[in-house]
């Protein structure tokens, strides 16, 4: 080898060895840290401890909602999907499909039972990528039950802040209302695993416990949410609310059809392909969202509104042939009544006698004096998705008809609470409620308080309110036509008459286009000291006097005569 040769060879070695210098000095001290992380995630394994959520309570401190454990069936490694097809075969569980867009881990099945996790855990090493994770899932002891003021959960969609993939998160109710305050911080824990990702060691060290979710105090008595619940189990599709006239706290709260929130989130496939499939619509909360002409528990408002007016007073008398003629077209009502006055047309219902008085008020004045009495807009209540109601104005008409192009039989229909009004079972109750207080109408709240473990409040339900711009003259006239009634022999609420209590309320029937009438009754009890006011709706149920009130009157004797200590039912 000659010199030049060999000079050439000494120097390309010698490069070598300083570029290898210093590759190797850049690996250890510039990237180092880098590497170091690299090769502990690789040697160790992150795990999620999942906080479980804050439990419910109702008002007298009975449980509604907690935890318990369960196993989930989670892929680790999008490079795993072959797995997955094989455990189908092998696997008597139903598992989530797996593509290229998901994100690991992702959870492939939930609530696997021990047999299924015992398998998985015996044949880890076959099953590279694939783990059982011991889960805190959401457990709703009562089934169907409140299951619209509790709401639902379900894992989170995309990754948030606070949140890791898996987490579950509230989608309605309650559940959602709160969130904040329910979901707790997870906690952590690592693993020490070898080159297949098999664990080794936990590091105990490393580990931190998860931080639970605030428990929250419902307004809800679970006694009277159960009682209202069987009175209303056998229609199909109804809803109802039970307030607490002192403060708007909400009582029960009923919507039916309803859900088992415990399978929304367990068997989510087939069981919300039932739910969705359903032409009634189970996961719509109908006290809150749903908009129902009110029928004649809207004569209370449109009396209230010729009283504040002036328009008539309780001797004012009208004359009912069977209806009333406006023009070519002659308004009916339900039965001849003769000559009634104020107190006769709402103790019977009388339709001629609002007809006259709603022709005199004028779609404005009602629609303005529905509005300041609470309808037409949101109540506040603190669950999602409330609905307003429609308080159809003379500018409504005018851009729905165009101008002048309405006749004056529309304040007709709206002095008995049909034609295009809407309002809510919630805003039902509340109105019934201010009658029955004395004046103020409350915000609807369900959640009375929210403490942490160690006990300390964190929040606190409010009761605010706002007097009605009635006088204390109207409101009393209200309170007595309502117990007449229920308690007079002429009265359309007859069957609401209890031998143990005193009920005042109101009778309606809606009109519905698609079919049978809906079914109303609007009441509160005691009528002296009362305690509870109610708005019951059952669609397709007929007249409000013999449906609606016979119910309404055996949840009073259930729940308040029990309260009073009546044994004799």
């Amino acid at each position: 080898m000659s010199q030049s040769t060999l000079r050439l060879f000494k120097t390309i070695v010698g490069l070598c060895f300083v570029a290898l210098s210093i590759r190797l000095f850049q690996l250890q001290f510039v990237e180092g840290t880098k590497w170091f992380r690299l090769s502990e995630e690789n040697r160790v394994k992150l795990l999620y401890i999942r906080a479980p959520r804050g439990r419910m309570f109702d008002r007298n401190g009975c449980l509604l909602v907690n935890n318990r454990s369960s196993y989930s069936l989670v892929l680790d490694e999008t490079s795993n999907h072959g797995l997955v097809e094989n455990l189908k075969e092998e696997l008597d569980i139903p598992l989530r499909t797996v593509d290229s867009t998901i994100s690991c881990p992702f959870t492939l099945a939930r609530d696997i039972g021990i047999q299924v996790a015992s398998y998985i855990e015996e044949h880890n090493h076959e099953l590279p990528g694939l783990s059982v994770e011991t889960r805190v899932v959401r457990n709703y002891p009562y089934g169907t039950v409140a299951s619209h003021v509790f709401g639902y959960i379900g894992e989170i969609s995309k990754l948030k802040r606070g949140y890791t993939l898996g987490d579950q998160t509230g989608l309605t109710g309650t559940e959602n209302q709160y969130e904040s305050y329910l979901k707790g911080e997870n906690g952590t824990e690592y693993l020490e695993v070898d080159a297949k990702g098999r664990a080794i060691r936990k590091l105990e060290e490393r580990t931190e416990a998860a931080v639970p979710g605030n428990d929250v105090y419902l307004t809800l008595d679970m006694e009277l949410q159960s009682i209202m619940e069987s009175e209303l189990a056998q229609y199909e599709v109804c809803a109802a609310v039970a307030m607490d006239p002192r403060d708007g706290s909400i009582l029960a709260m009923v919507s039916k059809p309803n859900f088992d929130p415990n399978q929304v989130f367990m068997t989510p496939a087939e069981y919300w392909r039932k739910l969705t499939d359903s032409p009634h619509s189970p996961l719509w909360n109908r006290a809150i969202s749903s908009g129902y002409p009110p029928g004649s528990v809207f004569k209370l408002v449109v009396v209230a509104i010729g009283l504040e007016g002036g328009v008539v007073n309780r001797r004012t008398t009208m004359h009912c042939g069977g209806g009333y003629q406006l023009g070519n077209r002659f308004f009916k009502c339900w039965d001849v009544h003769g000559k009634v006055d104020l107190r006769e047309a709402i103790v019977q219902s009388c339709d001629s006698y609002l007809y006259q008085l709603g022709e005199r008020l004028g779609v404005q004045r009602i629609a303005e004096g529905a509005l300041k009495l609470g309808f037409g807009s949101l109540t506040g209540i603190d669950l999602p998705n409330e609905k307003p109601g429609l308080i159809p104005t003379t500018e409504w008409y005018d851009s729905k008809y165009g101008k002048g192009n309405w006749s004056r039989g529309v304040a007709l229909n709206l002095s008995v609470g049909q034609g295009e009004i809407l309002v809510t079972p919630v805003q039902l109750a509340r109105f019934i409620s201010a009658l029955a207080n004395g004046g103020i109408l409350y915000r609807p709240f369900v959640v009375r308080e929210i403490v942490d473990r160690d006990g300390r409040r964190l929040y606190r339900g409010e009761s605010k309110g706002e007097r009605l711009p009635l006088s204390n003259q109207t409101i009393q006239t209200l309170r007595e036509f309502m117990l007449g009634v229920v308690n007079d022999e002429l009265g359309t609420g007859i069957r609401g008459r209890s031998e143990f209590v005193q009920i005042g309320g109101k009778t309606g029937t809606a009109q519905n286009p698609t079919g049978e009438d809906h079914a109303v009754f609007c009441c509160f009890a005691p009528f002296d000291k009362p305690r509870i006011a109610m708005a019951i709706i059952i669609e397709r149920g007929g007249h409000g006097g013999p449906v609606a009130a016979p119910i309404a009157r055996r949840v009073i004797e259930r729940y308040v005569c029990k309260k009073e200590g009546v044994q004799d039912l």
